[in-house]
């Protein structure tokens, strides 16, 4: 974990990186940002799995969030060609999300409604989780 908190710092210095698009951005660049907010939205939830039915993991760009057979399972995954975090949602089905330089957050290329509000409302929803709304700084 503690790997995490100076890949976090890092992230925070290195604001260039919000003036451009997520189209633009080298793999690397792009596997940071996408690949810290996975980590952040794990870390979020980890702490909240207090059910055995629960089980959080992030494994080489993919989360996969399983809350038992009745409540069913998330799966976000990074797409490094594409630059995208793509959702699939028990509640909500497929989402793709593209990073917005002005919000500085990861947002739905069909309606435009940001990532984290998405998983927050639907965790909350479903098992009372939620997820840490911030985008890395």
């Amino acid at each position: 974990k503690t790997w995490h908190v100076a890949l976090k710092r890092c992230l925070r210095r290195m604001r260039p990186l919000a003036t451009r698009t997520a189209e633009n951005w080298s793999e690397a660049d792009f596997s940071l940002v996408a690949d810290t907010t996975l980590e952040d939205i794990a870390d979020s939830l980890v702490d909240q799995a207090d059910k055995p039915e629960y089980d959080i993991d992030l494994s080489q760009g993919v989360l996969t969030i399983e809350l038992g057979p009745s409540l069913g399972t998330y799966v976000l995954n990074t797409q490094k060609p594409n630059r995208q975090i793509w959702m699939s949602s028990p509640t909500s089905g497929p989402w793709r999300y593209g990073w917005d330089e002005e919000d500085r957050a990861w947002k739905s290329t069909r309606d435009g409604h940001i990532l984290r509000q998405r998983m927050n409302a639907e965790l909350k929803q479903a098992c009372g989780m939620s997820v840490a709304l911030q985008e890395p700084e």
